[in-house]
């Protein structure tokens, strides 16, 4: 590559960059058809990039410890597709480990104060955490609704472990 030529950045480390969650990033990528899943016959799934994909700057790099994965220009990360995003979501999981508590633990602190609740179906989210800072978001896998808030959320130190 030439000393010239823009960054190339993995999907992940696209994400990263955009401080979005990488499967979100995916699906977005997927939903505006810069790529497609094919699933491959030993049942795993392989993104490929579509003609739109190619045309944002999407290529491919072949690696051997990683194999063949998708590539973007660093500049990508200036896309209007990705201005548009207002908020950044994080799932309870990973909002959880970036506090260093376990996303049970974070579960029921929700649940006491009445932004989450559980049903038969998972967490849910209540309509005062709605009103909060969470965004409910069905997911293609797991079936069961994941509840998610915006990534720049910062839990209060009162409502961390001792």
């Amino acid at each position: 590559m030439a000393s010239d030529s823009p960054k190339k950045l993995s999907t992940t480390a696209l994400a990263k960059l955009l401080q979005m969650d990488s499967k979100q990033l995916f699906e977005l990528l997927v939903e505006r058809k810069w790529m497609v899943r094919e699933k491959q016959a030993d049942g795993s799934n392989v993104n490929k990039l579509t003609t739109k994909g190619e045309f944002e700057g999407g290529e491919y790099l072949e690696s051997k410890k990683f194999g063949t994965y998708i590539v973007w220009p660093s500049s990508l990360s200036e896309h209007s597709l990705f201005r548009h995003q207002e908020i950044k979501l994080l799932s309870v999981a990973s909002l959880a480990k970036s506090h260093h508590l376990s996303s049970q633990r974070l579960h029921g602190i929700l649940q006491e104060m009445g932004w989450l609740d559980q049903d038969v179906q998972g967490w849910q989210l209540t309509a005062h955490g709605a009103r909060q800072v969470a965004l409910k978001s069905k997911m293609a896998k797991p079936v069961n609704p994941m509840c998610y808030g915006p990534a720049k959320y910062k839990i209060k130190p009162t409502l961390k472990t001792p």
